[in-house]
């Protein structure tokens, strides 16, 4: 069976949680005899010298709108002998170019974030103050007039795609059963039941897998992992967090791994803070290592792959208790803590509770590690084939 996942830029496991998915997905797929191919809008040679597990092509235009990608996609797929789409950008608008396929192809989309996106916290990113400054002042009351209108038209955009979805694909793949009330929220209520025939749930598999008894040596590190984005991420908090425990703390150090558009905004932000240090895109895995904690500053996540990620190495996480699947991931107080959104306060005190706690931490961390068996590769590829197998049938 021949398999091709699509996604706007390449699936480089350096660059986020898709990509290490996607990459570990495949390479467990071509294991057990499947063809796999890639295709992206965006080429970028600086990505390129990755040893892809599958070969990697490239539409013609990056504007997924552009007529000249569709005969190119069909005929790929034709020649390449596509039995099965996997949409990793369902979410977004991409998906009308990846679902035009041709006849007898497939089509999964999956939804890798809530399917509100951030519709729950909108009021967060929209209604900020973002300069102190009386133009801004004037800014902002307009938006807050405005506000009622922009949410609606927010959630209006989100029904749009999972109508769209649910007209132009043959499964729509959640990462969380705690999604699917959020789904009938979205849907279209003479279309609901259409829609909920096309779900299926296959989380995340565990793209960094330890051996049970690996032990490692743990360092005093708040460790972040992510993009460094607002919408979605918020590492900014993380900032904001540090400023409060950093002089309490001296034998601590605050890790960001990663990049992103706010990269000089955060490194302005946390001039004067001591021990705070932005790495940059590099591999996680030595940092879960050496790290003991685990910050997540997210509004939402489509399921945290980076939660899971930490945990396998016995970080104990934290994350604001913000979206539904979270909850799949951490047990409160046994496997992590959940805080409440967005408590900067509380989310502070708790790291304060663990640092202090060389014994809390080392329970927690192992309690983790444990944890998150059950998304090895092995299982979670045991979903993914039992889907393709029901689609072909």
């Amino acid at each position: 069976m021949n398999i091709l996942f699509c996604y706007p830029t390449l699936f480089n496991p350096m660059r986020g949680g898709i990509e290490r998915v996607t990459d570990i997905l495949a390479k467990e797929l071509i294991k057990r005899g499947y063809n796999v191919f890639y295709l992206h809008n965006k080429r970028d040679e600086s990505l390129m010298d990755y040893d892809y597990p599958a070969p990697v092509g490239f539409f013609p235009e990056v504007d997924y709108r552009d007529n000249r990608n569709v005969p190119f996609y069909h005929d790929f797929l034709k020649e390449n002998r596509i039995d099965i789409v996997i949409n990793q950008c369902g979410n977004f608008n991409d998906s009308i170019l990846y679902l035009n396929v041709t006849a007898g192809v497939k089509t999964i989309s999956v939804l890798h974030s809530n399917p509100q996106l951030n519709y729950a916290y909108l009021s967060s990113e929209v209604l900020k103050l973002r300069k102190n400054t009386l133009g801004e002042y004037l800014k902002l009351a307009g938006r807050f007039i405005l506000y009622p209108r922009i949410k609606r038209a927010y959630l209006e955009s989100r029904k749009r795609q999972i109508d769209y979805l649910s007209a132009h694909t043959d499964v729509i793949c959640l990462l969380s059963g705690k999604f699917k009330p959020v789904m009938k929220s979205l849907s279209d209520k003479n279309n609901a039941e259409a829609v909920f025939c096309k779900i299926r749930v296959i989380p995340n598999p565990n793209t960094y897998e330890v051996v049970g008894d690996a032990r490692f040596e743990k360092e005093n590190i708040l460790l972040y992992v992510g993009r460094l984005a607002k919408g979605e991420k918020r590492p900014d908090r993380l900032v904001s967090i540090w400023k409060k425990l950093y002089k309490r703390f001296p034998d601590w150090k605050m890790v960001i791994v990663g990049d992103g558009p706010e990269r000089e905004a955060l490194i302005k932000k946390s001039r004067g803070l001591e021990r705070i240090y932005f790495e940059g895109f590099k591999n996680p895995a030595e940092y879960y290592k050496r790290a003991s904690i685990f910050c997540m500053t997210s509004n939402f996540e489509g399921f945290g792959m980076v939660l899971v990620e930490a945990m396998s190495y016995g970080v104990v996480p934290l994350a604001f208790d913000s979206y539904a699947s979270v909850r799949d991931i951490i047990e409160c107080g046994k496997t992590g803590f959940l805080i409440k959104p967005f408590d900067l306060d509380e989310y502070a005190g708790k790291l304060a509770e663990l640092m202090h706690n060389d014994d809390l931490r080392a329970a927690i961390g192992e309690n983790a590690k444990k944890s998150v068996k059950k998304f090895s590769k092995e299982k979670i590829t045991d979903e993914w084939v039992n889907l393709f197998k029901e689609l072909k049938s």
